[in-house]
């Protein structure tokens, strides 16, 4: 029971989403889940969640987030540097006082040293921990005196302290003595020297980023369990495959709940009556109107269905209105392909039905039911844009 905010509220006043009772981290990445935030207000629109408010019942109410946390290291570049290439030698690098610790050695390092052999040395330093080393090398005549240079590049991947002394460079003739002499062309005019600049310091962890899917519900728990490996992160949400996900009248915009292949769907679900502003291959009803091409209507109900041959997909900022980089009757034709999967569901009863319309070649173009994996039923439309009703 404590202040946190130092505002005179306790502990039990905080947010209930159970922040921290999962987190990974990988070298500077930390992942914190809280399976019960976004549990909503109060019932109340017009009453916003604060740092004190509580729900109502959080853990019914709660979807659950993943934060992203990142914290920059501590980075320091070693040049090894001569007016001509170096082709042989060795040198060490060293703190004169880390963490207690006097003198504390790296290993040999050779002049030539890769990425991994430097970061190998440094690691026999009893106060580094992890460094991450990148390499790099040149030779350019135009940079005086030191013309060719090879740079290091470490990151100190473990340290969360805010001060990191810099490397202090020993080489043969300047306080290394079982160090390799550092050698050089008998042209060189310039002997060669090692330098360390800090480029970057050590920054505390701030958020990146908040994880969340489009189609999270109540209950979900996301953030039961995380896994963290490099860049790639495996969330748990322990309630979700309970339910399906598959958005049936497409009203939220989106295909969520739908594995799509290919590219005939990129542009789904259609936003309104497309095909009635439009010319078609075929009018409905009288032979003039199947001549002429004049539009029809697809009788969808709501705001969206899916149409392939439509390109009019819904705004990325509201699921109730159109993309207006689309104008209406816009369309991308047949030429597309590919499939549009729901998840698994369970039909209650012994019927179930859907609205249906365009192409009519059973054989390219139609619906299908699978049950435990195997076609049940096809159907297909009748080369009109109406939809009809299948059962």
């Amino acid at each position: 029971d404590y202040d946190v905010y130092g505002r005179g509220f306790s502990f039990e006043h905080m947010h209930r989403q159970d922040f921290g009772v999962t987190l990974k981290a990988n070298r500077r990445l930390l992942l914190v889940a809280a399976p019960f935030a976004d549990y909503g207000n109060r019932g109340d629109v017009d009453l916003r969640e604060h740092f004190d408010s509580n729900g109502v019942h959080n853990e019914g109410l709660g979807k659950g987030k993943v934060y992203a946390f990142f914290s920059q290291p501590h980075v320091q570049v070693v040049t090894l540097q001569s007016d001509e290439i170096i082709s042989f030698g060795s040198f060490r690098l060293k703190f004169d006082n880390n963490l207690g610790v006097v003198d504390d050695l790296s290993d040999i390092i050779a002049c030539d040293s890769t990425a991994e052999a430097f970061k190998a040395a440094l690691e026999k330093m009893s106060t580094i921990g992890e460094v991450e080393v990148e390499r790099f090398e040149s030779f350019d005549m135009n940079s005086n005196p030191n013309a060719y240079k090879i740079r290091w590049r470490v990151s100190f991947i473990s340290s969360v302290a805010d001060n990191q002394p810099p490397f202090v460079p020993i080489w043969h003739g300047s306080g290394c003595n079982d160090c390799s002499e550092l050698k050089v062309s008998v042209l060189s005019k310039v002997p060669p020297n090692i330098i360390v600049q800090t480029t970057q310091s050590h920054e505390k962890y701030t958020q990146e980023a908040v994880i969340q899917p489009r189609d999270i519900t109540s209950t979900d728990f996301l953030g039961s369990s995380l896994a963290l490996d490099g860049m790639q992160a495996v969330i748990g949400s322990m309630h979700s495959a309970a339910k399906t996900r598959t958005t049936w009248d497409f009203e939220t915009g989106d295909l969520s709940g739908w594995e799509q292949t290919g590219d005939a769907f990129r542009y789904q679900p259609t936003y309104g009556d497309n095909s009635k502003h439009r010319a078609v291959y075929e009018g409905y009803g009288n032979e003039a109107s199947k001549s002429s091409g004049d539009p029809q209507s697809s009788r969808l109900v709501g705001r969206y269905y899916v149409g392939s041959f439509e390109k009019r997909p819904s705004s990325l900022e509201s699921y109730q209105s159109p993309d207006n980089t689309f104008p209406l009757g816009n369309f991308q034709g047949d030429e597309p392909t590919g499939t549009l999967t729901s998840d698994p569901f369970i039909i209650l009863g012994n019927k179930i039905s859907f609205l249906i319309g365009g192409g009519c070649n059973a054989l390219t173009v139609y619906v299908e039911l699978l049950v435990d994996g195997f076609p049940s039923l096809r159907e297909t439309g009748k080369c009109s844009e109406r939809m009809h009703k299948v059962s």
